[in-house]
Formats: structure tokens, sequence, C-alpha cells
């Protein structure tokens, strides 16, 4: 068994969702051994970060270009198989801050996310899956933001009872649930 496919073996579902991915998961792990780089073109990791403020009341949300949404932070693994650097290199470059911490080391969130078809950079890339692994990160709320213009179209701290109206991806809503309950353990 390799690292990738313990540390999913190894989490515990917090739902019927959860333990329906995590099995799909470790599927895919058998299936494919390419599944840290876009080079699977089928499914690849992915690793996102939930920012909270330190008093835990708010989120920080980029505005992603390509889904024309808010949303939190992350992106490709891209070869990394540390889930939580990827995660914090994630955040730092699209909010611009430096003095992040991972609630805990320890995955907050396993979710398969379908992701359309859309162009990028020119190139169009077609409908695949984002086998996401995402953590509770920690930040000061008055630390200055720097927005990544190459990649969102804004970023702001949103209360967390106004994360549903901010989210244009339904979709996203119960995975925020998730990582909002565990920001009270």
């Amino acid at each position: 068994m390799n690292s990738i496919e313990a540390l999913i073996q190894a989490y515990q579902p917090t739902c019927l969702q959860e333990e329906q991915d995590k099995k799909q998961l470790l599927a895919y792990c058998h299936l494919f051994d390419n599944l840290l780089t876009r080079e699977n073109t089928i499914a690849h990791f992915s690793s996102s970060g939930f920012i909270v403020n330190r008093e835990r009341t708010k989120t920080l949300f980029i505005h992603h270009k390509i889904y024309n949404t808010w949303c939190w932070t992350g992106g490709h693994v891209d070869g990394n198989p540390d889930f939580c650097e990827v995660a914090l290199k994630e955040a730092q470059e699209e909010t611009g801050l430096t003095d992040l911490e991972l609630l805990s080391r320890e995955i907050t969130s396993l979710d398969i996310i379908p992701v359309i078809g859309h162009l990028k950079k020119g190139k169009w890339v077609s409908a695949h899956q984002h086998l996401s692994v995402a953590y509770v990160i920690v930040a000061d709320e008055e630390e200055p933001l720097i927005q990544n213009k190459v990649e969102t179209n804004g970023i702001k701290w949103v209360p967390f009872e106004q994360i549903a109206e901010m989210s244009g991806e339904a979709e996203m809503i119960p995975i925020y649930k998730k990582l909002l309950a565990f920001t009270d353990k």
C-alpha cells in the first residue's frame, strides 16, 4: 500500500457521502498510478484550505476566475504527496497571507468533486474529477490580503452565516458545512 492509499485508508469518514467517496478513492488508487498529476485526465488529487479567522466567525473566500464564484482556496497537488503543504501553499498564493496554520494535520474533508469542462489558458480541459483532500487553516483577519489577479477576481472575509448565499456552487455547501462543523471541535 502506498502512502497516499494509507492516508485515505486511515481517514475516518464523517458521513455517508464520505464513506462512499473513500471507497471510490481507494478504488482509484488501485486503478491508477498517476493520481497526483493532471496527466490523469479522468481524476486527480487536489488539496484545499478552508481558511477561518482566529475567532472562527468568518472564512476567507476568493472569487475564482474559471468557476466564476466565491469559494475556498486550493489547487492541484502536481505530484506533491504532502496534501497539507499543498493546501497551505495554495492558500498563500491565492490570498497573500503568510501567517497561516493548520487547525489540524488530519484531513478535514474528503470529497470527489466533479469538474465541468472549461477553457484554461486557451486550452480545453475536459470534464474530470477532483479527488479533494481538505484542511481547515487559521489566519489573522487583520493581515493584509494580496489578490492573485491571475487566478482570482477578488478576495474577502465572509461571515459563516453568509457562505451559502456567497457560493455560486450549491454542491459545495455540504462540504463547507462539514468544514464548519470541524471548526467547532
